[in-house]
């Protein structure tokens, strides 16, 4: 609301649109960066079974040695 409220201060009322839609884009891709990274630190390997945030196979990491 307050976005909004704002917008028309910003630019002309002929590129309110642009102006809105460049914004949700804009969120829409950082939204889908942030997934992408946080799925890279999530994610399995298939081959160990273990997440990519752990330093070797045999260690326990961070996240203790739930996997055995």
């Amino acid at each position: 609301m307050f976005n909004n409220a704002m917008m028309p201060s910003l630019v002309s009322h002929k590129r309110l649109g642009t102006l809105s839609g460049i914004g949700w884009a804009a969120g829409y891709v950082g939204g889908l960066v942030s997934l992408v990274l946080v799925a890279g630190f999530i994610i399995a390997d298939p081959d160990t079974g273990q997440d990519p945030a752990r330093s070797q196979p045999g260690d326990p990491g961070r996240y203790g040695d739930a996997g055995r």
